[in-house]
C-alpha cells in the first residue's frame, strides 16, 4: 500500500510504486492512494488511473495481479 501526496505525477512516484511492486516477489497487488486534485495540479486521480491501466494490456503485462487506485 502506498499513499501519495502532491508529487504523485510530477515526480512519477506512481510509476515507481508499480515498479517496486513488480520487482518484489511477495507483492501481487498494489493499493495506491492518490489525491483527486491538489491546488497546483488537477486531475491527478484520472492521470494515475490512465497510466496504471496501460500496464494491464497483454503486451505490457507486469507480474502483479492488480493495481487499485483510491482517490481522496
Amino acid at each position: 500500500m502506498e499513499v501519495e501526496r502532491g508529487k504523485t505525477t510530477t515526480n512519477n512516484m506512481d510509476l515507481l510504486d508499480i515498479y517496486k511492486c513488480h520487482i518484489c516477489d511477495e507483492a501481487n497487488h498494489l493499493f495506491l492512494f492518490v489525491p483527486i486534485e491538489v491546488s497546483h495540479t488537477k486531475n491527478i486521480y484520472k492521470s494515475v488511473c490512465k497510466k496504471m491501466e496501460n500496464f494491464f494490456y497483454e503486451e505490457n503485462y507486469l507480474n502483479i495481479d492488480s493495481a487499485t487506485v483510491f482517490g481522496y
